[in-house]
């Protein structure tokens, strides 16, 4: 049974794609785990990511939630016609396109609005061993829809002040909605500070107050600041691939261990 993780912040640019496609690759191409990626942010960084030209999609998330709200019964083909393989092994995705941006408004005006995900995901559950959200950088009805449906949630911190406001909101509002009335029994993966320079003194005093804050919920393992993330998106690859040597490559598979070995 897969284990559904949303990769959630309600701040942007604090490296919910580049944590999503890593850990699909650690989880899949490295460990030989079956892994589905999810695009749920209409910017489709994360199909981009994978590779997908976007241009060229024919059948994607919003295809499926259409599906799922309007055709029940169509919902099996249209999950089965978005569904990517990518060239990452044992790595799949359904992408994202500009279409997703009517979900919002579509979501909201129907019926258990909040779980329609959580049923589109249901039948995958066999398919998979990790299924990871990339969610959008708002609390809207699709992050919520993630949350939802997902059996834990990993939250991506940048190491900058603001983004620890982000990490608040999450952590004191939030999580507690969720888990008062539309998930009880979703946990909090880890806390995963990125894009961090030790070298400064900011950085450094960001991990401290988070670690004061949030205690073990915080990773050990820190996500280091480096060009790599770009040069290996410019190569159509991830880190893993384009730099396995590199600290930021190590410390995505010191995560995946981590998910790994989680019950």
């Amino acid at each position: 049974m897969a284990r559904i993780v949303a990769i959630a912040c309600q701040k942007g640019g604090t490296g919910k794609t580049t944590t999503t496609i890593t850990l699909g690759a650690a989880l899949g191409a490295e460990k030989g785990r079956r892994v589905l990626l999810v695009d749920l942010d209409p910017q489709s960084s994360l199909s981009i990511s994978a590779q997908v030209d976007v241009l060229d999609v024919t059948h994607s998330i919003y295809d499926v939630l259409q599906a799922a709200l309007r055709k029940p019964g169509t919902l099996k083909d249209a999950l089965d016609a978005a569904i990517i393989h990518t060239r990452l092994e044992n790595v799949d995705v359904i992408p994202a396109t500009l279409e997703l941006a009517n979900a919002e408004l579509e979501l909201t005006s129907s019926l258990e609005r909040e779980k329609v995900l959580k049923a589109i995901l249901a039948p995958l559950r066999k398919e998979y061993d990790y299924v990871l959200l990339d969610c959008p950088p708002s609390l809207g009805i699709l992050t919520v829809n993630a949350l939802v449906a997902a059996d834990q949630v990993l939250i991506p911190v940048e190491a900058d002040y603001l983004a620890l406001r982000g990490v608040e909101l999450f952590m004191e509002t939030t999580l507690p909605q969720i888990r008062a009335g539309l998930n009880k029994k979703l946990q909090i993966a880890g806390i995963l500070l990125t894009k961090a320079d030790r070298r400064t003194l900011h950085a450094r005093e960001v991990e401290e107050t988070l670690k004061k804050e949030y205690g073990k919920l915080v990773f050990n393992t820190v996500v280091p600041h480096t060009v790599k993330f770009r040069d290996a998106s410019i190569a159509g690859s991830t880190v893993l691939g384009f730099a396995p040597a590199s600290p930021a490559a190590q410390a995505y598979r010191k995560v995946a261990q981590i998910l790994l070995k989680d019950p």
